[in-house]
């Protein structure tokens, strides 16, 4: 009796695919019944016109925390495009489950970083996750050039309790500052650099492996990334001092002023 392989053992890279199709299809299904918060006004076609533009009072912070954007997203495609050939190749091993696992590293600490810091001041959680990325990245460097799988796999979980406190503090620091009608044209703004640094570094390091090395590709990167991160960190130290509401926003939660709007 001729035996049946199971779906996914015959197509390990398209059973993803297909999952995620069935997922999204789920997700539009079950948009119609989602509540929608948002304030229907007539004009909706006008309003699907795309908006981008960082307002003067998030200009300064935008240019201080756009090398993390960078950083991050760039250590991300990096992890997704070459992190389980890296750790494949450590590991003297085949396994698309041991190549995964890298990916799973960095990215599971994203969200539970994330999730345990998002009360936190943002600046604050900027500097440190920041200063936690550039070292994370550099355990990963170290543990390539030494050979170690282990150390690759732990440099990945610290660099991913960098990424997701540093991206989510930058959305939390640079959103109070924007006003309620220009804030789309911010977070599109801000969404733009992230697209462009997790697709174009990682299109770059793929065309760099066919000519340097998969290794040699990894330390410039990552010395690239732990740079932008550094300064990220310097830049908003330096803005310490500074408020995060702009003065036309100050105190707007307080008794005060809620007595003088009426």
């Amino acid at each position: 009796m001729e035996r049946r392989s199971l779906p996914w053992k015959d197509s390990p890279l398209h059973l993803v695919f297909s999952l995620l199709c069935a997922v999204y299809a789920l997700a539009f299904a079950a948009t119609p019944v989602i509540a929608d918060v948002a304030k229907r006004t007539p004009g909706w076609l006008q309003s699907m016109r795309p908006q981008i533009g960082v307002p003067p009072e998030a200009r300064s912070l935008f240019a201080a925390s756009a090398p993390s954007l960078i950083a991050t997203w760039a250590l991300g495609g990096l992890y997704l495009s070459l992190g389980p050939s890296l750790a494949l190749s450590l590991l003297k091993s085949d396994s698309y489950l041991a190549g995964a696992g890298v990916i799973v590293a960095l990215m599971g600490a994203v969200a539970v970083a994330a999730t345990l810091v998002r009360a936190a001041d943002a600046r604050v959680i900027v500097i440190r996750a920041s200063l936690v990325l550039v070292v994370g990245v550099g355990i990963t460097e170290l543990s390539v050039a030494l050979g170690s799988a282990i150390g690759l796999y732990a440099g990945s979980v610290l660099a991913g309790l960098g990424f997701g406190p540093a991206f989510s503090a930058v959305f939390r620091s640079l959103a109070p500052l924007a006003p309620p009608d220009k804030r789309a044209g911010l977070l599109a703004a801000i969404f733009i650099v992230v697209y462009l640094a997790f697709s174009v570094p990682a299109f770059i390091a793929g065309v760099a492996v066919t000519h340097y090395g998969l290794r040699d590709t990894t330390y410039v990167y990552g010395i690239v990334v732990m740079t932008l991160a550094t300064m990220t960190a310097v830049a908003v130290w330096r803005r310490r001092s500074q408020p995060l509401r702009p003065p036309s926003q100050q105190g707007q939660g307080s008794p005060i002023a809620r007595s003088r709007r009426r």
